[in-house]
């Protein structure tokens, strides 16, 4: 066995955004503790609003030593210089050669330990594994194809990669309180939250709070 991960907070964005209000909310969930990365995952918004929303975020995030990740159009991660990109596991080298090899690449892998073992050496810098891609399954031949639970690749993966894995919700959703603690004892080294801080009836700072007391496990 691995010894104990620590694992850290990988806030997600709301999907849709007021730029003014979520600068200020993501300047007073920073102060709360340690988060690893800001995702900005905006599928909807245009590449002008945000490029708008990366110049205006990135200094904050920068601020309190956070890495800006920009889910999956890498060229504007690339442009704006970024900290790096989010994608899914077939764009990994697209998207390395967009950002280059000192920016972060994630992606988000199919539960079966051929297409997480694939990500790995396709140059990814962590996996993540949500609970909602039983589908990506057709695209691994034979018996390799098997989805696992999400707990249960999460422990394979810390038993024998080097890589860091994250636990995210389904449609690149944050966890839970609940499932937050639930996957940080199952060994994710990230989990991604995102309503629980952005939507806490106490402000975000009391939601980033909350999440990191909830995964600090022993």
């Amino acid at each position: 066995m691995t010894d104990p991960v620590h694992s850290r907070l990988y806030l997600i964005s709301p999907p849709s955004i007021d730029l003014a209000k979520f600068a200020a909310d993501v300047a007073t969930a920073l102060q709360s503790g340690d988060v690893a990365c800001l995702l900005l995952h905006n599928p909807d918004t245009g590449d002008d609003e945000l490029r708008e929303v990366i110049t205006t975020v990135m200094p904050v995030c920068h601020q309190h030593d956070v890495a800006l990740v920009v889910y999956g159009r890498a060229h504007i991660a690339a442009e704006l210089n970024a900290d790096g990109v989010h994608v899914e596991a077939d764009q990994c080298k697209q998207a390395r050669a967009l950002v280059g090899a000192d920016r972060i690449v994630g992606v988000t892998s199919a539960r079966s330990r051929h297409a997480a073992m694939d990500a790995a050496e396709a140059g990814a810098d962590f996996v993540a594994f949500a609970p909602d891609d039983d589908a990506a399954a057709d695209e691994v031949p034979g018996d390799e194809a098997e989805i696992i639970e999400q707990d249960d690749i999460i422990r394979w993966w810390q038993d024998l990669i080097e890589v860091p894995c994250m636990a995210l919700g389904p449609d690149m959703s944050g966890l839970s309180l609940a499932d937050s603690k639930h996957f940080a004892e199952a060994g994710a080294d990230f989990v991604g939250v995102s309503d629980i801080v952005w939507q806490h009836s106490d402000g975000p700072a009391a939601g980033v709070a909350a999440a990191i007391s909830a995964i600090s496990v022993a």
